[in-house]
Parts: structure tokens; sequence; C-alpha cells
């Protein structure tokens, strides 16, 4: 069909073209490469963003004083600011393309999720979100887990399932106790 456009276009300028063959071809899975560039530290930023909103909104407004908190708003704010100058806000965090690696939170492990939460470590309360099993981060959103949370459960994670529509706020235990039950059925 497309041949055929060209021909005649060449037609209509008093050109002559020949078909010199024409062979039709179908690709049941075709597939495309591309190469593009891609800012790593946007995406990271984002992470950031999210895990820092998550915090606000599970620690309360008291977390807004919280010196970690302090370093959040340093990066986020500013339109522009490099992963260099991030870095030295002392914020510690570890943020990665998982590329077919499985999540480090192994509960989530699901590609049709989009999962963010916070977690009691020691003394510290980190985030963690995971976007499709493509994006994986973890932060310390304070060193003063003690000020925050008192209870013994250990973590809060929301858990996103976007082919069905539904988001669900869970304690670390009830996953942990989902996650037994499935493995027995």
């Amino acid at each position: 069909m497309i041949l055929d456009k060209i021909a005649q276009r060449a037609k209509n300028k008093g050109l002559r073209m020949e078909l010199l063959s024409r062979k039709e071809v179908h690709v049941e899975h075709p597939t495309m490469e591309q190469n593009f560039t891609f800012n790593l530290w946007d995406w990271q930023r984002g992470l950031l963003k999210i895990v820092y909103e998550l915090a606000c909104m599970e620690l309360g407004p008291e977390y807004l004083e919280d010196p970690t908190a302090v370093k959040f708003r340093a990066i986020l704010r500013p339109e522009t600011i490099s992963r260099e100058q991030a870095l030295q806000q002392g914020l510690k965090w570890n943020i990665r393309i998982l590329g077919g690696e499985k999540p480090l939170l192994f509960l989530v492990d699901n590609p049709d999720w989009m999962v963010g939460g916070l977690m009691a470590t020691g003394r510290s309360i980190c985030g963690y979100v995971n976007i499709f099993n493509i994006f994986e981060g973890s932060i310390v959103v304070t060193v003063e887990r003690e000020k925050y949370w008192t209870c013994q459960d250990n973590g809060i994670i929301w858990v996103i399932d976007v082919p069905n529509k539904s988001a669900s706020r869970n304690t670390l235990m009830e996953l942990v106790r989902v996650f037994t039950a499935k493995s027995f059925e």
C-alpha cells in the first residue's frame, strides 16, 4: 500500500518508478530497539518525594519538625538541585532500578503493584517504595523511632493493586501472615 502511494506520487510528477519486488512479512511479536537518555536523578528524586509524603501522612504533623524531614525538604524544594548537592544533606538512601532483580521486600514482589510504606529498623524508621518491580528505594525518614512509634508491629505498607483498582493499608505483620498463608495453599 505504501509502495503504491510512492509509485502514484512519482507518476504524478512524470517520473517512472519500477517496482522490483514486494515481500510482505508478518512478525507475531515484533521487537524494537531504541537508544534514549534517562535522567536517573530525576526519578530518584521522585521516589524521595513519595517516601517523604508517606512519612508526613503516617507520622503526623510533628514529623515536619524532624531533622530528617528538614533534610528531605532541602532536597525537594529547589526546582533544580544536583545529586551531589542532595548527598551533602546527609540523607541516607538506596534507590535503584531493579532490572529483573527481586525486590528487597519480598512480600511485595508483584509487578502489578505500587507499594510504599514505613518500617522500623532499630532506632530508625525507613521508608520503602516499589513501583511495579521496576524502581525500588529505601530511605531513612527519621533516626528517632521512639518519638513516633511505640507499636510492636514495626511497619505500615500501602499496596496499590493497579489491575484490580484497589488500595490497602497493611501492617507489616498482616503482609507476613498473608504471604505465609499463601505458601501453604
